[in-house]
């Protein structure tokens, strides 16, 4: 997860909703950006965040909105790795983790997500949104996720439609299951 300077101190909720998912997280992980990007302003970080049990608040430079995904991809790279993209301003339900794991089943290979708005045909499958919560193993990115030069630049602003086209390039599955889980 990421956050901007005017939301992170609203962001425990958020947090709290991943911290008590009735299968736990192995790792959650805040990335805070040094300066934004989009406005050139600081963080400041609330007393609670450095001690919130269950969460590692890791400092990091800003790729825009695909910060979250970009830098825990740089952190694990175990190809089996399980990664829940999520966003800062939602509270998830407590079976969301559970849920998307069941939903790989007999399956697996595909990312999933909890529901989206979006269906286009052209992407052969679903845009992921990580408003939702989407459910991606590490072996589905490789090191094109990082080039934002091979994409239109309008796309660096809207992690969703990047990681999503990144996973149709590569012939990886994208369902939604349609439901939010709380």
């Amino acid at each position: 997860m990421t956050t901007t300077p005017k939301r992170i101190a609203m962001i425990g909720p958020a947090l709290d909703s991943l911290v008590q998912q009735s299968r736990p997280l192995d790792a959650l992980y805040l990335f805070v950006p040094h300066v934004f990007r989009r406005d050139s302003s600081t963080y400041d970080l609330p007393s609670w965040l450095p001690s919130k049990r269950g969460v590692t608040v890791v400092r990091c430079e800003d790729w825009g909105p695909a910060t979250h995904m970009l830098e825990v991809l740089q952190r694990e790279r175990d190809p089996g790795t399980y990664i829940l993209q999520v966003d800062d301003d939602q509270n998830y339900g407590p079976t969301l983790l559970e849920s998307l794991l069941s939903a790989q089943g007999p399956f697996p290979g595909r990312a999933v997500g909890a529901a989206t708005q979006h269906a286009h045909t052209h992407l052969g499958g679903v845009v992921l949104e990580g408003v939702h919560g989407v459910l991606f193993q590490r072996k589905f990115f490789d090191s094109s996720v990082f080039d934002f030069d091979s994409f239109s630049p309008s796309c660096r602003l809207h992690d969703d439609l990047w990681l999503s086209a990144h996973l149709a390039k590569r012939a990886v599955r994208r369902e939604s299951l349609g439901n939010r889980f709380g």
